[in-house]
């Protein structure tokens, strides 16, 4: 008999992470008018809520548990949807010539499995001889163009940053794009410049070089290579907030 409120809070709880994609959405469906006339801007909403202070009324579940809950139905729905983990495309491969490469090969596995949000920076020229830099969200593009990483891990071709990634300035054409991903939000910043927040954790990782430090649960690690005018590597583990 003990046993069924458990039961029932743990299901109920389940429909209630499958309703949101993130936790600020989550927070956001027990803000009342009151809560906006009354307080100065959405975050300090959101962490109030967070916090229990509602007018809506309800039971507002810690970050953790909503995480937790989450990532087990994201394992869950991907072991069904591939019985079979994917096969790591740095793996096996003799990259001791290819210091990048070599790096996020060492990488792939934690990326993969969600414990690790890795940025990559690049500069470089492309195939018309302009210099191009960017950044890119490593599981992204593992998520979304696995044949050109493989092409990439194989020495085929060369790792550029794209349009679609998180960040991509053309020098030559001053053309400049910028596109969210599924796990980082683009933040311009006035006074840090270019930062990316991350959307699980909600960690801002701040990528200019002269900044103290990167961030919470952040490293910057800049990779000695020549086949790239410059290359820095990002990780962000994903952690508990403070």
């Amino acid at each position: 008999m003990s046993s069924q409120p458990n039961s029932a809070r743990q299901q109920q709880t389940v429909d209630v992470v499958d309703q949101f994609d993130s936790y600020d959405a989550y927070l956001t469906s027990f803000i009342t008018p009151a809560d906006v006339q009354h307080l100065p801007n959405t975050e300090t909403v959101l962490r109030v809520v967070e916090l229990g202070y509602l007018h809506g009324g309800g039971q507002v579940l810690p970050w953790e548990e909503f995480a937790s809950r989450k990532a087990v139905l994201a394992a869950e729905r991907e072991a069904a949807a591939h019985p079979r983990p994917p096969q790591l495309l740095g793996a096996g491969r003799d990259l001791s010539r290819r210091p990048l490469l070599q790096a996020l090969a060492d990488r792939e596995l934690p990326v993969r499995r969600g414990m690790l949000a890795t940025i990559v920076f690049l500069r470089n020229r492309n195939a018309r001889g302009q210099e191009v830099s960017g950044y890119l969200d490593f599981a992204h593009r593992l998520a979304t163009d696995e044949a050109g990483m493989a092409a990439a891990f194989a020495s085929e071709q060369r790792l550029m940053p794209q349009p679609t990634d998180l960040s991509c300035f053309n020098w030559t054409t001053n053309r400049i794009d910028s596109c969210n991903s599924p796990n980082f939000e683009v933040l311009p910043d006035p006074k840090a410049g270019l930062c990316f927040k991350n959307c699980r954790d909600r960690k801002v990782i701040r990528v200019d070089p002269a900044a103290s430090s990167p961030g919470d649960y952040t490293t910057r690690t800049e990779v000695a290579t020549d086949e790239y005018q410059q290359a820095v590597i990002f990780d962000h583990v994903i952690g508990r907030r403070t």
